[in-house]
């Protein structure tokens, strides 16, 4: 006599799609989950270097200035604060240049979760198989 449970055939119909998707959705969350704690450390770590390299570049700058005003006759000192602002001023575009640059060509957050649900989506609606 044969078990009847071991031959039977694979769940169809609504449980087995409702089955499906549960299973699509539980994995597509856990991919969100890794994609936002992988941004996050990201972010945190370009924040900690640029904020450490942000003190190092000003205390450089306040150290050479200091320098150069204890080296300068007093006349030129004008001199030198104007040359200093226009160097801060053409390096804060500059910097502002290649931040809107690295924007405009890094991907969304989340974009390889995103592309997942939509592919998800295709092969359940049966528009790619």
């Amino acid at each position: 006599m044969t078990d009847p449970f071991s031959s039977a055939p694979p769940r169809r119909g609504v449980r087995g799609f409702l089955d499906t998707l549960a299973q699509l959705l539980f994995t597509r969350a856990e991919l969100f989950s890794l994609e936002a704690q992988e941004h996050k450390e990201q972010l945190v770590h370009a924040m900690l270097l640029g904020g450490v390299a942000l003190v190092c570049f000003l205390l450089a700058g306040v150290a050479v200035l200091l320098t150069l005003f204890a080296v300068l006759p007093p006349e030129w000192r004008g001199w030198l604060l104007a040359a200093v602002a226009v160097c801060l001023l053409l390096s804060s575009l500059w910097l502002l240049q290649r931040l809107s640059a690295h924007l405009r060509h890094t991907p969304p957050p989340f974009h390889d979760s995103l592309r997942e649900l939509r592919r998800d989506w295709d092969v359940l609606s049966g528009k790619q198989k």
